[in-house]
């Protein structure tokens, strides 16, 4: 697929990082009820954010054209700006899903 040439998810590391992850969350019990409804009003909402970022139209015009100046930044900024960035599309990818959500319930479809 040359379309994600330059996203590594299909990588036996990442395969494996993928079944790890799976396996050791669905041993974690969470036992407060607060935090229960949380994650399970929120952990639908993730999908959208690996679609959203998996997209090849939006890695390529997106991330990685608009991206590009961090290379030539301090390390340290170029590090804390990516990772401030990478929390804040994070962020409006849920809220984008969780608007979509909202509108087929008002649609109800």
């Amino acid at each position: 697929w040359p379309e994600f040439e330059r996203v590594l998810y299909f990588t036996s590391f990442m395969n494996r990082l993928g079944i790890t992850l799976f396996l050791l969350f669905q041993k974690f019990d969470v036992r407060n009820t607060n935090v229960r409804r949380l994650l399970k009003k929120y952990t639908v909402l993730t999908f959208a954010v690996y679609l959203i970022d998996a997209n090849p139209i939006i890695y390529s015009n997106v991330l990685h054209s608009s991206l590009t100046f961090l290379s030539s930044q301090n390390l340290l900024f170029g590090v804390s700006a990516l990772l401030l960035i990478s929390v804040i599309l994070f962020c409006l990818c849920l809220l984008f899903d969780f608007v979509r959500l909202q509108l087929f319930k008002m649609l109800r479809m």
